[in-house]
C-alpha cells in the first residue's frame, strides 16, 4: 500500500483530517506562489533616445540634438557688482545717533552761528560730547547729610506726653516752667544730653555730670528712664518722668539743608540758655556744639576737671534765674 495513503487513512481514523487537508493545501500553495513571484516581468527601461519622426521611406532613425551655449557677451541694464569686493564697513562716526538736528541760532550781532548737535560735528573742530550719567560730567548728585533726632516721653508719671523730633534747646516741661533743657545729641549718635535745674533730684538710668552728687547735666541713651523730684516752694515736690524712646539720625540733601537743620533750635529754650550764660552759669561748659557735625562734643578732659574744681571751690556758685524762680546749678 502507498505510504501516503496509509498516513492519510490514519489521520481520517483519528479525526485529524482537517489538519491533513491544511497540510495538503500548504504543500500545493507554496510552489505555486514561488513560481508566480519569479516569473513576474520587470518593467522595461525607458528608452533614453527619442525616436525621430518617420520618413517618407517608412524607416525610423534615432536623432540626438546637441545645443552649444553662446559665448557672446550680453549687456544687462543696471550697475554690475563684483561679489568678491568687500562692502564698506561703517565707521563709529557713521553709527553716531543724531539726537538734535543742526539749526542756526541768532546772535546779538545780527549774524547766525550753527547750533551744535550732539555727537555730530557741525564745523571742523567743533563738537559737543554728550554727558553720560556717572561719567563725571554735568551737575553731580547732591550729597546726603546726616542729622540727629530724638523721640521722648515727658511729664508727671502716668501723664507723660510723647514728643517726636524734639528740637534742640527745647525747655521742659514748658517755656514758662523750664526745669530741664534738651541740649542735643552727642557725636556718638546714641546719647542725648539734658540740662538739669539744681532744684531737681534725679534717680534712674541716666548718668549725672560731673558726678552723682552734682547733677548739672544728665546723659541718657535710648530705653533709659529717669525720675526727677522737683521742689516747687509751697507746692511741695512734684515728680517728673523722662523716657528716652529713640535717638536716631535722619538725612537731608545738601550741605545747606544740613546746616539749617544743625542751627534749628527752640527760641524759648535759647532765651533760657542765653540768660543762664549771662548770669555766669557754667553748667554747659562741658560741651561744645559743633554746627559742622550737628552734634555735641565733650570738651577736653583737662578743661572738664577745671570746671569741676571751680564748682567744688565755690567759684561757680549756683545762680537763680529770673525765669519762674528756677535755680540752676553751676
Amino acid at each position: 500500500m502507498n505510504p501516503v495513503r496509509t498516513i492519510f487513512n490514519d489521520l481520517v481514523d483519528r479525526r485529524l483530517w482537517p489538519i491533513a487537508l491544511a497540510l495538503v493545501a500548504a504543500l500545493v500553495a507554496v510552489p505555486v506562489m514561488l513560481s508566480s513571484s519569479s516569473s513576474s516581468p520587470s518593467p522595461a527601461p525607458a528608452d533614453p533616445i527619442a525616436s525621430a519622426p518617420a520618413t517618407t521611406g517608412g524607416t525610423a532613425q534615432a536623432a540626438i540634438s546637441v545645443s552649444t551655449p553662446s559665448t557672446a557677451r550680453k549687456d544687462r541694464p543696471g550697475a554690475v557688482r563684483n561679489p568678491f569686493v568687500q562692502h564698506k564697513v561703517p565707521t563709529p562716526a557713521d553709527t553716531t545717533t543724531n539726537l538734535q538736528s543742526p539749526s542756526t541760532t541768532p546772535t546779538t550781532g545780527g549774524g547766525t552761528l550753527p547750533s551744535p548737535s550732539v555727537g555730530v560735528p557741525t564745523t571742523p573742530g567743533y563738537t559737543v560730547t554728550p554727558i553720560v550719567p556717572g561719567s563725571g560730567g554735568g551737575k553731580r548728585d547732591t550729597p546726603v547729610e546726616n542729622v540727629w533726632r530724638v523721640n521722648l516721653r515727658f511729664g508727671e508719671p502716668g501723664e507723660q506726653k510723647l514728643r517726636h523730633d524734639v528740637t534742640r534747646l527745647t525747655p521742659l516741661p514748658s517755656a514758662t516752667n523750664p526745669f530741664f533743657v534738651f541740649l542735643g545729641v552727642l557725636s556718638d549718635g546714641k546719647t542725648a544730653v539734658f540740662l538739669i535745674s539744681s532744684d531737681a533730684t534725679a534717680t534712674g538710668d541716666g548718668t549725672c555730670k560731673p558726678d552723682p552728687t552734682q547733677c548739672d547735666t544728665i546723659e541718657m541713651k535710648a530705653g533709659d528712664t529717669e525720675f526727677f523730684d522737683v521742689a516747687q516752694g509751697n507746692a511741695g515736690v512734684v515728680q517728673y518722668e523722662l523716657d528716652l524712646i529713640k535717638v536716631f539720625h535722619g538725612t537731608v540733601k545738601g550741605k545747606a539743608a544740613a546746616a539749617k537743620a544743625a542751627r534749628r533750635v527752640n527760641k524759648d529754650g535759647k532765651n533760657v540758655v542765653d540768660e543762664l550764660k549771662a548770669e555766669g552759669d557754667k553748667s554747659m561748659g562741658r560741651y561744645i556744639y559743633s554746627y559742622k557735625r550737628g552734634a555735641l562734643v565733650r570738651r577736653h578732659a583737662s578743661r572738664a576737671v577745671v570746671t569741676a574744681n571751680a564748682s567744688s571751690t565755690g567759684l561757680a556758685a549756683a545762680r537763680t534765674s529770673s525765669l519762674a524762680g528756677t535755680a540752676w546749678g553751676g
